[in-house]
C-alpha cells in the first residue's frame, strides 16, 4: 500500500506502488488525509459506491475536497521500471499496467466444461421420478406414514396429490386475531375437557 502524500514515507517495491482496490500500478494516484492513496478512478468509484467518504482501507471519514494529486508517487513511477511477473520483461512502471494488460504470455483459462457429478442418485429414485416427471406411479410417503393415511396409497402425478390431499390452511388451525396466551389457555381447557 502506498503511503506517500501525507505522510511522505519512502516507497521502495513495486507493492507500494500499487492501489489497494485494483491491486494494479497507480494511475493518476490521490492521496487522502490518512495517508492512503488510490488511482483516481478507483476512489470516485468507492465515493459511488458507498455514498460516503470513508477510506476503503481504514475505514477513517475524510472530506473529499482534502484529497489531492499523489505526485510524489506519480513521480515515483515515471522514475522507476518493474518487472512483468508473466514474462519476466522489465518495463518502465508507467507501462507496466498496460503492458500487463496485453502480455502475450498470459493467455485466457482454456474452458472446461462442467462434468458430470459423481455423486450417486439418491436410492428413491423412484420418488424423484415421481416428483419430477409425473410419469409414473409412487406411494406417498405422508399416506403411508400417518395413521390415518392409507399405506398403498399410489398416485401417478405425485405434485398433484400432495396439494389435492395434503394443503391446508393455517386459518383452519390457528386463530390470528387471539395472542399465545389467549392461544395456550385454549388448548389447555380443549385438553382437560378431552379426558
Amino acid at each position: 500500500m502506498a503511503t506517500g502524500g501525507y505522510h511522505g514515507k519512502p516507497l521502495n517495491t513495486e507493492e507500494d506502488l500499487q492501489c489497494p482496490v485494483c491491486l494494479e500500478i497507480f494511475e493518476n494516484p490521490i492521496s487522502i488525509p490518512c495517508g492512503h492513496t488510490f488511482c483516481s478512478d478507483c476512489l470516485s468509484s468507492v465515493e459511488n459506491l458507498s455514498g460516503s467518504s470513508t477510506c476503503p482501507v481504514c475505514r477513517n471519514n475524510f472530506n473529499f475536497n482534502e484529497k489531492r494529486r499523489a505526485r510524489d508517487i506519480d513521480r515515483q513511477i515515471r522514475h522507476s521500471t518493474g518487472t512483468c511477473s508473466s514474462c519476466n520483461r522489465q518495463f518502465p512502471m508507467s507501462r507496466l499496467r498496460e503492458h500487463r494488460s496485453s502480455c502475450e504470455t498470459v493467455s485466457p483459462l482454456p474452458f472446461v466444461p462442467v462434468a458430470r457429478t459423481s455423486q450417486p442418485r439418491p436410492e428413491d429414485e423412484l420418488m424423484w421420478l415421481v416428483c419430477i416427471g409425473g410419469k409414473r406411479e409412487g406411494v406417498c410417503p405422508i399416506c403411508a406414514s400417518m395413521p390415518w393415511g392409507n399405506p398403498n396409497q399410489k398416485s401417478g402425478d405425485f405434485i398433484q396429490h400432495l396439494n389435492l390431499r395434503h394443503k391446508f390452511e393455517y386459518d383452519t388451525y390457528v386463530d390470528f386475531n387471539n395472542d399465545e396466551d389467549a392461544i395456550l389457555q385454549q388448548v389447555l381447557a380443549q385438553s382437560v375437557r378431552d379426558r
